[in-house]
């Protein structure tokens, strides 16, 4: 079975065919399903129930499952199953499938989370893939939180870049005082802390409403460095002024001082290979922040609302394209 006539099958059965998968109520049960082309076609599903996990009822169903289908508990109250073509065909597959597992649900008093996600209230009228689970919602409670995402992207995308980088000059300055203090009053050199920078940076850019798109990521790098490189100098400075002043002699002037951090450069340079280490820690912390931008909010939100099937309403169709649901990855 190819994806145009998995995508046949699902229609045929009621259910929800997007480009980014499969979405459905089956006796009662919400599920997601990616397709797979490979191996005459594999249906990868997610069902998501209330109650603790059971390790005994994943033994049970997987032994009352087709020839070619498994099932896992993929996370508390998430459930995988996974069907392929089989003796059968795919299509009976599925079904079998399914029928196994909601029955073991039923027995085991497993039922679909009632609640909605978002307001915590039950007497939901929806479903919608939620965090990568297709779960009962209210539909006034996804429309508002997908209408209040995009209006914060909206608002993310009109920021500035000279403001921004500002807020990351300043951020990334005091981000790096807890390695200042500790070095100069406490005389201890901690390079953990310089990974501090980054983040104090994006916290600046960020307080100082600097656009929140990938050029965030570039502001936030450059001034992590220029604070890094400043923040060496400085400590430089303040432990030379601390040997010259118990020789007796005055405060160095700043060209004494770059002369000085020049021609012993062999401190510098090991000082900077340890800061640059855990910098670059902080950096990698940051961008894992940065590279959700608002492009990928409104997407997950434009997810959202297109999975969306009100109770009693048919499903409105698009052909999938294998990939799979939106948002965290099912499989």
């Amino acid at each position: 079975m190819n994806l145009e006539e998995f995508t046949r099958f699902a229609q045929s059965q009621g259910f929800k065919c997007l480009p980014n998968g499969v979405f459905g109520t089956y006796r009662g049960y919400p599920f997601a399903a990616s397709f797979k082309d490979r191996a005459g076609g594999i249906a990868v599903v997610s069902l998501s129930v209330a109650g603790k996990a059971r390790g005994k009822l994943v033994r049970e169903v997987k032994k009352a499952l087709p020839r070619g289908c498994t099932f896992v508990l993929a996370a508390a109250g998430r459930y995988t199953l996974t069907c392929a073509a089989g003796g059968e065909g795919l299509d009976r597959n599925f079904i079998s499938a399914m029928n196994t597992v909601v029955s073991a649900f039923r027995e085991a008093n497993l039922v679909p989370e009632e609640k909605c996600p978002v307001c915590r209230q039950e007497c939901c009228n929806a479903t919608a893939l939620m965090n990568g689970a297709y779960v009962k919602v209210h539909k006034d409670c996804v429309e508002q939180m997908s209408a209040g995402t995009m209006a914060r992207a909206e608002q993310a995308m009109q920021g500035n870049y000279v403001t921004g980088f500002i807020g990351a000059l300043l951020g990334g300055l005091v981000g790096a005082l807890p390695a200042v203090f500790c070095l100069v009053i406490l005389n201890y050199y901690v390079a953990l802390l310089y990974a501090l920078i980054p983040l104090g940076a994006n916290y600046g850019y960020r307080l100082f409403k600097g656009k929140l798109n990938k050029g965030a990521f570039v502001c936030t790098l450059f001034s992590s460095i220029v604070n890094l490189f400043t923040e060496a100098f400085l400590m430089g400075y303040v432990q030379l002024s601390a040997m010259l002043l118990e020789a007796g002699r005055e405060l160095p002037t700043l060209g004494y001082a770059v002369r000085f951090m020049t021609e012993n450069s062999d401190y510098m340079t090991e000082h900077l290979i340890m800061a640059v280490i855990f910098l670059a820690l902080g950096i990698w912390i940051v961008w894992g922040q940065i590279r959700r931008t608002a492009v990928h909010d409104v997407r997950d939100a434009g997810a959202v609302l297109s999975s969306m099937v009100v109770n009693g309403e048919a499903p409105v169709n698009a052909a999938p394209s294998g990939d799979g649901p939106g948002g965290p990855d099912l499989a």
